[in-house]
């Protein structure tokens, strides 16, 4: 019979407790910032936004110290002042058109420059927002933008313009579409390719339920989507049932974070054969469109029609194609003309900032200004954890040509970029593409190479059958790099990182590491490379890793540690944990992850002479560390980066095989969607930042 473990609360009292803990920070007050992360922004009302007297008005005051972005003083001659909504839009004269779409670029970059962003690709689409609004009537038409990142001029025409300030930060605004955040956000995305199938259940559901008449139905994909598997399976069934979708493809070459690597025959993220020789013409009239249309409709098709592309910094040109659709696909149109129609249009990404046309790798997204502080004292920043994997995964690659890297349209951020330019036959950028990327790799596994298969933990989500069917279940050796782990900042609640572990650990023969610093990411990427029986995982966060004065006062490396994997990979069927912190109190804090700094700062904080553990690795576990604490210790802590039923749980489940008595606490990520704000914000709201951490541990050992 297994043994129990004993927190010294009845089970009633720990229900009740746990509810009132959601509700309230453990020390009885609320958790911080938790207003900014879990109520939902209230925006202003349309007749606020109209009103002149209201457009000082700022959301984010109740969150403080967020400055404004300087809009300029009120002039009537400036045509933005009076454009704050769709049906604004509509009521600008022809002539003044290309002037408001000036107008709103330099309003956007000048507020981005400032408070940071998506870039790029809403400046490539200034035309053709103002083109949507002025056709169209939002939110009565149903508008879907793919992911949402090129819909910030959106937003500014939507009555946020006066908040844009306070984009991506806490109460403010998200840097996607939300739909709790304004009508005119009809369906909300973090992740491509969505749009097609959103829009197509939106507007059968309109259908069954009798409300399709006198509506229009729109889609904006592009920017790396239509390169997404789910665009195409979306795009083949909405023809297939014959839905009347104009679905707008955004063509501006380019996916969201192009690094220039090689893009090799078969390395580099393609479109599909049959949008391919579209993409290589040269923009055509609008008549000729609209003539191409009327000529293709006479075949009655089953398959979606693709029109010849049409330059979309045109607004006229836009527009008199976009009302043309409209009318003819209108609920009274004849049957023979609904089906879904592609309208190609060709963009430049980042138009009118010369420094997003000069580089455009770089300005996809950009930080905000930094203010100058003159009291800051010069030091050299570490590496970043991606930029240590990049450097080692080079290394292996140097000496051995099995070593080959996969990525899913993040060539730049997960640094198989980096390894594509030197070495190009060894990098593959499958697009956004997740569930191919991860099936390609286990295919490469079977020929003998060895490859690193790099994705964002909260794009690896959309993987998970690939993950276990083509990969655990053949016990394929594919290594699985598992950037942006744990929260991730502004990006929000659609990109954090936090459900790996939980899903990972499903699969017995995955190994799962993670690294407390670069040094261990270093020896665990070494130990991935030489593990050719079994599947393994690397997870880490978009973060520095220790510093060097870090590593001498919490990790004290022996010379030999530091200077070669060899530790670990010697003795890594152990799987050995290490024990950074020997304490005489009988408190243990297993730690995964880099979190296990943070708690040695805490720890230090409150003065606690505990015992910490850097667990290291999940799947197998180090047992025989976890016996050897049970036999000194009285307490157990566990801290991770993700949500409940991840580490913590897993001790748990062994614990409650044990004899021993213990009293246990696991440390964890609150199950509530984090909003948009930096890193410190998030893990302060979720009490896991340092003083967080320390403040739970001190009030459990309390009890």
């Amino acid at each position: 019979m297994g043994g129990y473990l004993n927190v010294g609360k009845s089970v009633a009292t720990l229900l009740v407790l746990a509810i009132v803990e959601q509700c309230v920070g453990i020390s009885g007050c609320v958790r911080p910032d938790q207003s900014a992360f879990l109520v939902k922004p209230q925006f202003p009302r349309a007749e606020q936004c109209v009103s002149q007297s209201a457009r000082c008005s700022r959301i984010a005051d109740h969150v403080g110290g967020t400055e404004a972005a300087d809009v300029g003083p009120l002039d009537k001659s400036r045509l933005i002042d009076q454009v704050n909504w769709p049906e604004d839009v509509k009521k600008v004269p022809a002539e003044q058109i290309l002037q408001l779409c000036k107008e709103l670029r330099e309003c956007f970059i000048k507020n981005a420059e400032q408070v940071g962003g998506h870039y790029s690709g809403s400046l490539g689409v200034v035309e053709l927002t103002v083109a949507l609004h002025r056709v169209f009537d939002s939110p009565k038409d149903r508008i879907v933008w793919d992911i949402g990142h090129q819909a910030y001029i959106h937003k500014m025409l939507t009555g946020r313009r006066h908040s844009m300030h306070t984009i991506r930060q806490p109460g403010g605004l998200s840097g996607f579409l939300r739909r709790y955040e304004s009508p005119h956000d009809l369906f909300g995305a973090g992740h491509s390719s969505t749009s097609i199938g959103a829009l197509q259940g939106i507007y059968e559901g309109d259908v069954v339920t009798g409300q399709h008449k006198d509506r229009s139905y729109v889609c904006i994909i592009g920017d790396g989507s239509m390169t997404g598997g789910m665009a195409m399976e979306a795009l083949n069934y909405s023809a297939a049932i014959r839905s009347p979708l104009i679905i707008i493809y955004n063509d501006n070459g380019q996916t969201s974070l192009p690094t220039g690597m090689p893009a090799k025959n078969g390395t580099g993220p393609i479109l599909p054969y049959f949008m391919v020789d579209n993409t290589r013409k040269t923009p055509v009239s609008d008549t000729e469109v609209i003539k191409q249309f009327d000529d293709l409709s006479i075949d009655g098709s089953e398959t979606p029609m693709f029109l010849d592309p049409i330059d979309g910094h045109n607004v006229e040109h836009l527009s008199n194609v976009l009302s043309y659709l409209k009318g003819q696909l209108s609920a009274d149109s004849n049957w023979s003309l609904k089906r879904p129609i592609v309208l190609h249009i060709k963009t430049v990404k980042g138009m009118g900032s010369e420094k997003a046309l000069k580089a455009l790798d770089r300005m996809h997204a950009i930080k905000a200004m930094a203010k100058p502080n003159a009291n800051a004292a010069a030091s050299t920043p570490s590496k970043t954890f991606s930029e240590v994997f990049a450097d080692t995964l080079i290394e292996l690659a140097d000496r051995d040509d099995s070593v080959v890297a996969i990525t899913a349209a993040m060539p730049g951020a997960t640094g198989v970029g980096k390894l594509g330019v030197k070495h190009p036959n060894k990098a593959f950028d499958v697009g956004i593409a997740e569930q191919h990327a991860v099936t390609f790799a286990a295919g490469m596994a079977v020929s003998g190479a060895k490859p690193f298969c790099c994705l964002y933990s909260t794009f690896m989500q959309r993987a998970l059958d690939q993950i276990i069917h083509d990969v655990a279940l053949q016990n394929l050796p594919v290594r699985f790099v598992v950037d942006r782990a744990g929260y991730v900042g502004e990006d929000g609640a659609s990109h954090h990182g936090n459900y790996d572990i939980n899903y990972l650990r499903l699969m017995h023969n995955m190994l799962i590491m993670a690294p407390s610093n670069g040094v261990e990411l270093k020896m665990m990427v070494n130990i991935a490379y030489n593990t050719d029986d079994q599947p393994c995982a690397i997870r880490y966060p978009k973060a520095a890793v220790a510093s060097q004065e870090e590593l001498d006062k919490y990790f004290m490396y022996t010379p030999d540690e530091i200077g070669s994997p060899t530790s670990l990979i010697e003795g890594k069927k152990l799987f050995k944990s290490r024990c950074v912190r020997l304490g005489n109190m009988g408190v243990a804090v297993l730690a995964f992850g880099p979190i296990v700094l943070d708690v040695m700062k805490a720890v230090d904080k409150i003065k606690l002479d505990a015992t910490v553990v850097d667990m290291r690795f999940l799947n197998p576990m180090d047992t025989a560390t976890i016996e050897g604490i049970l036999q000194t210790h009285h307490t157990v802590i566990t801290a991770e980066d993700g949500v409940a039923g991840g580490f913590g749980s897993a001790v748990l489940e062994y614990l409650a095989t044990r004899p021993e008595r213990v009293d246990v606490k696991c440390l964890t990520y609150p199950k509530q969607y984090a909003h948009h704000g930096s890193v410190n914000d998030q893990k302060r709201f979720a009490e896991m930042d340092e003083d967080g951490i320390a403040r739970q541990i001190r009030e459990f050992i309390s009890a």
